[in-house]
């Protein structure tokens, strides 16, 4: 008897438990490295509280050496559009919110594109400062050998015309 008692007050605390504590839910989401998703949530309860946990990685096909860190930012509207969170080029992080309104709350995130281009993007760069430095130098010597070729034809021309005495 005792055994069977046993088994129907904790059959009971685990139903009062489940009932009492609401359960959190997971969502995947797989972003294109400039892309935008949202999700949004009906919420018609006043004065509950939610959290908001996440986190930015890239699949083991694209970086096997974890040498990028990628980042997103992230956006939770309230259902009349005022911004209750707001965070750019984030890798993770922690929000909770205690809902004030009524409506579908929204939750966006941005893959920031960095972790794809800044590699290409500082190689691009510094060939473009390498390259802008040799156009330059190949300016200043073309002006000086322009130069160059200036005086030596009127140093030639004047030695000429001073030969024949026509100067």
């Amino acid at each position: 008897m005792e055994l069977a008692a046993a088994r129907c007050l904790w059959t009971v605390l685990l139903v009062v438990a489940v009932a009492v504590f609401p359960a959190a839910r997971g969502l995947w989401l797989e972003l294109p490295s400039s892309g935008t998703k949202c999700v949004s949530e009906r919420i018609a309860q006043q004065r509950r509280r939610y959290g908001l946990d996440y986190y930015a990685f890239i699949g083991e096909d694209y970086d096997a050496n974890n040498t990028v860190v990628p980042s997103i930012s992230v956006k939770v509207t309230s259902p009349y559009g005022n911004d209750l969170y707001h965070q750019e080029k984030v890798s993770h992080g922690q929000f909770a919110f205690t809902t004030t309104e009524s409506g579908n709350y929204l939750a966006c995130f941005t893959g920031d594109g960095d972790h794809h281009a800044g590699k290409k993007g500082s190689e691009m760069r510094r060939f473009s400062e390498t390259t802008n430095a040799r156009s330059a130098w190949y300016s200043i010597m073309s002006l000086g050998v322009c130069i160059g070729v200036s005086v030596f034809q009127l140093w030639f021309l004047r030695r000429y015309f001073q030969r024949k005495k026509l100067i």
